[in-house]
């Protein structure tokens, strides 16, 4: 069986990748946590490329992957298009956070949360300003907010007194709407709920993805993996394996934790 290649610079990608088993409960996946190169949000988009050219290599040449998910909004942001030239195996990136964004706000002021890469590359701003006419996009940049979370600080008080700092700019506004543009966030989607108030709509990435994921393979031969079998789901990370285990196990729960390996890229 060809398995589902899925890449972050470590945890964030898990949201998706558990949208995606539950999507196609029959698919094989492998799983590159780069937390070595831990948070690429905040590095330039020249370093992203050669970070995330190596990944994808290892994925292709290793793993023999049909089909790779950048879950990632920087490495999407900085390199999907580069990677798309120089391999063959189709991709799936995480701009599709811009979709529900526009689908779902009837609105004027609209929060996006990011890392400092994203954000200074107005990419997802120019995106929901083009298909929703009228909205206030309000960028915030979120730095260390990913270090944080992979440090396993999600749901404590550290971690809500520094979400409320980040949200203090947009709280001078009558929010409607807070797009989560880093797949490391939704772990603490209940801690912004809170601080921004149950009457605002939240986004992530993470079901547009998955189902485009299923898109790309129902169009492909080698696609969808229709009959049960012993499924695998294998996790290589480029440092501290024990690190990311305890880290995977509180944010996913243990039954998708069932291999763990060390790589060097």
């Amino acid at each position: 069986m060809q398995p589902i290649g899925i890449f972050d610079s470590g945890v964030g990608g898990l949201g998706i990748m558990q949208t995606v088993t539950r999507l196609l409960p029959n698919e094989d996946i492998v799983y590159v946590a780069d937390n070595k190169n831990l948070p690429f949000g905040e590095k330039t988009p020249e370093q992203i490329e050669l970070i995330t050219e190596k990944i994808v290599s290892y994925l292709v040449k290793e793993h023999n992957v049909k089909l790779v998910v950048a879950a990632c909004n920087a490495a999407t942001v900085s390199s999907i298009a580069s990677l798309r030239s120089k391999f063959s195996v189709p991709f799936v990136g995480v701009v599709p956070v811009v979709k529900p964004v526009c689908e779902k706000t009837q609105t004027k002021h609209v929060v996006l949360l990011s890392t400092p890469t994203t954000n200074r590359s107005a990419y997802l701003k120019d995106l929901i300003e083009k298909f929703s006419n009228g909205v206030h996009v309000i960028t915030i940049p979120c730095p260390g907010l990913a270090d944080t979370i992979e440090a396993g600080m999600a749901g404590t008080s550290e971690m809500g007194e520094y979400l409320k700092n980040i949200l203090a700019p947009a709280c001078a506004y009558p929010v409607d709407m807070v797009g989560l543009c880093c797949t490391h966030y939704p772990f603490v989607h209940d801690q912004i709920q809170a601080i921004v108030g149950s009457s605002v709509t939240i986004v992530d990435s993470n079901e547009p993805v998955a189902r485009q994921v299923k898109r790309v393979l129902e169009g492909m031969s080698n696609g969808i993996t229709k009959e049960s079998h012993k499924l695998q789901y294998r996790f290589y990370v480029t440092k501290d394996p024990e690190k990311f285990e305890t880290v995977a196990k509180q944010l996913i729960g243990l039954e998708l934790v069932k291999r763990v390996e060390f790589v060097v890229l």
